[in-house]
């Protein structure tokens, strides 16, 4: 199923609802979950196996520490929302070793706030999928066609196609 760049952006806004939400009710950390997913088609078989991969690999790292979690699976993309009983900077350690740890988390994007809804910084910028270059550059010169992302997107969830 196809999305508009307007459901993309009212998904968005829900998204960050949802955040303010959980950080008042709960007052801890917040890991959120999204695919980096590129194109008209956010979600098919293949995304939806490595989000789950991702959603295990938080569950694992974050352990007894999880205090409550939430799975939203819309046109516009997989989210997960996962309330931590962790040091913010800690999470944010883990989940970025989550995102480093095998092909396809490049395409896992891992935001984490802290307790008064700062989203904390990666500390290095992320490499760009399809050269390897800073990803700000190449996304702000647009210096690859869509063609070009998505072949990459589908060659990373390869291992999830067939599962």
């Amino acid at each position: 199923m196809t999305v508009t760049l307007a459901e993309v952006l009212a998904a968005r806004d829900r998204r960050a609802a949802i955040q303010r939400e959980l950080l008042a009710q709960y007052g801890k950390p917040l890991l959120c979950l999204t695919m980096n997913i590129p194109g008209e088609e956010k979600v098919f078989p293949a995304v939806e196996r490595a989000f789950d991969a991702g959603c295990a690999a938080i569950r694992k790292t974050v352990g007894g520490a999880l205090v409550y979690e939430r799975v939203l699976r819309e046109a516009t993309g997989c989210e997960a929302f996962f309330v931590c009983d962790l040091p913010a900077a800690e999470l944010k350690r883990r989940a970025v070793k989550i995102e480093e740890a095998t092909p396809v988390g490049r395409l896992y994007d891992m935001d984490v706030l802290d307790e008064r809804g700062e989203k904390l910084s990666r500390g290095e910028m992320r490499k760009c999928i399809v050269c390897g270059g800073p990803v700000s550059v190449c996304s702000r010169s647009r210096a690859h066609g869509l063609p070009a992302l998505e072949a990459k997107v589908r060659e990373l969830l390869e291992p999830f196609s067939n599962e």
